[in-house]
C-alpha cells in the first residue's frame, strides 16, 4: 500500500493561502516555519487524516 505523507504547494501570498484552507476546509495549521538564511516560509496544514499540505 502506498500513502501520501505530504504535498507542497507554492503560492505568492502564504498567509492568504493558509487562511483560505483554514476557513473553507477546516484545516489545522502548524506554527510558521521560517528559514532566515533563505527567507523560505512554510506552514503544514492538516485536514483530519494523515496527509498534510505544506
Amino acid at each position: 500500500m502506498v500513502s501520501l505523507e505530504h504535498c507542497a504547494l507554492y503560492v505568492k501570498d502564504l498567509e492568504a493561502a493558509k487562511n483560505f484552507f483554514v476557513r473553507f476546509f477546516n484545516a489545522s495549521t502548524s506554527s510558521l516555519y521560517h528559514n532566515h538564511k533563505t527567507d523560505f516560509k512554510s506552514y503544514f496544514l492538516s485536514f483530519g487524516g494523515s496527509a498534510r499540505l505544506e
